[in-house]
Parts: C-alpha cells; structure tokens; sequence
C-alpha cells in the first residue's frame, strides 16, 4: 500500500489549492506528447470577468458576475471553461502550468521502483469540493477502459461511479493524474479513479477559489492568516463536524474495498 500525502506543501502551508508558482498540480501531469499551451476558448472572458479589479474591496459581486456569464453563454460553459486547465494566464484559475512542476517531477521519480513489478494496481484520488454534501461519487479518468469502468462498479455498487465524458457536472480535464498514471504504466492493470466529496455548490466553490486568488495576487504569503484563505480552506473542508465524520468515516470504507479488492 502506498499512500502519497501532501504532493503540494506550498499549498497545504498557506491554505491555497495552487503551488508556488500558481500552478494547479491537478493539470500540470500532461503526456510526453502535449504541450503546456493552449487553453478552451472562453477562458480569456471568464478571466476578465472573475478578476475584478480594486483589490481592497472585499466584495467582487461575485454573483452577478457569474450570473451575466451564465446568461451570455449558457450554463455549460462553465463546465467546459473553468475547470478543464488552461495554460495561457499564470495569474488565473486552474493554470497548468508552463512546464513540469517540481512534484510531476518527484511523483516520476518515486513512483515506478515502488511499482515496477506490480500486475495490478487500485489507485484512489482522493478529492473534495464536487458534488452533494458529503456524497462520495467515484469520477472515472477519460482513458479508463470500459473493462476497468465495470470492475469500478461491480466492487464499488453503494457508489455512483461516473465516466467523466457523459456526468452531469463533470468535465474532461488536461494534465490530470491518472491519464498520465495509466500512460506511464502500460503493463499492469492501472485502475484509476478520483473519490470526490462534495461540499458547497460549484458557485460558493468558485467565488472561494477567486477571492482567494485576487487576495493572493496582491499580498502573496504577508497576511498568512487573511480571510479568503479560511474560507477557501472552508470550501474544500468545511468545518461542519458531521461533514467531516461523514468522509472520514467514507474514505476509510472504500480504502479498505480497494486494499480488498486486490486479494480476492
């Protein structure tokens, strides 16, 4: 059993889901043969609209903004803007980078001995901030293969496991983690899937993660105990008791599923 913890220090130093150089490691892992450029079409308008500009205001009218965007394209672009990466705007949302970052490059390194004789592999992603409160759905990587998808759902029944093409509310990521696991691993039976638990809607989410990067942009690490960066924190991992009995109590139960689903 190998358990990686903490890929992100920076982030879990000073409460940010980006690293050091704003990079989001979860769309910095592309493949040998992408590029780090390129981002979806809309991303230049979103960033204009959700990077208000007076950083000493704490209030951006997030919810106008965001609602002009839904009336102007269409609720689905969100979907198929914000969160898929972009690598044209270091200073924005869910930047990918602009080469390897320093964890890719450790994750490469410690990984393959650890693996390097392995016929079969059950990797959970362990993920928050999508989805119902408290609710653990099992999201699929985009190179799953259908095999893999029916062996999720044969030992994983009690969860909603969901191919990331055709969810409601999910998306086709660049740079994710287990495309580039499944790529880097050719031989073994890579079985990939990210254990999402929900927290607040993707509007709270969203305004949380903009705040924090505005604040971020204009005091970097000066103010480590600022607001924003307690309520990002809070998004992510509210501080709601039961929420957190509930996705301990969960990711212990199909933590142990997996380790059992190996030895049987």
């Amino acid at each position: 059993m190998v358990l990686l913890h903490a890929l992100n220090p920076y982030g879990f130093a000073w409460r940010r889901r980006f690293n050091e150089e704003n990079v989001d490691l979860n769309r910095n892992f592309l493949r040998a043969e992408e590029a780090y450029s390129g981002s979806p079409p809309l991303s230049a308008r979103f960033r204009n609209f959700l990077t208000p500009s007076g950083f000493h205001r704490r209030f951006g009218f997030w919810t106008a903004r965001m609602a002009l965007l839904a009336m102007r394209h269409g609720i689905g672009a969100f979907w198929r803007t914000l969160p898929v990466g972009q690598y044209d705007y270091p200073e924005f949302l869910y930047f990918g980078g602009h080469r390897r970052s320093q964890t890719a490059e450790q994750v490469e390194l410690l990984l393959p001995p650890l693996l390097a004789d392995a016929t079969d592999v059950v990797h959970l992603d362990f993920h928050t901030g999508l989805g119902r409160w408290a609710n653990c759905d099992l999201l699929l990587s985009e190179r799953e293969p259908p095999e893999n998808a029916a062996w999720w759902r044969e030992h994983f029944s009690e969860l909603a496991v969901k191919e990331s093409v055709t969810s409601d509310n999910s998306y086709v990521i660049r740079g994710g983690f287990g495309a580039w696991l499944q790529s880097r691993f050719p031989s073994c039976r890579y079985r990939y899937a990210v254990a999402e638990f929900g927290t607040y809607s993707p509007r709270r989410v969203t305004q949380a993660l903009a705040e924090e990067l505005r604040w971020h942009m204009q005091l970097g690490e000066s103010v480590p105990d600022h607001w924003s960066r307690h309520k990002l924190a809070d998004a992510f991992v509210p501080r709601d008791p039961r929420w957190r009995a509930t996705a301990l109590a969960t990711g212990l139960s199909i933590s142990k599923r997996a380790a059992d689903s190996l030895w049987h």
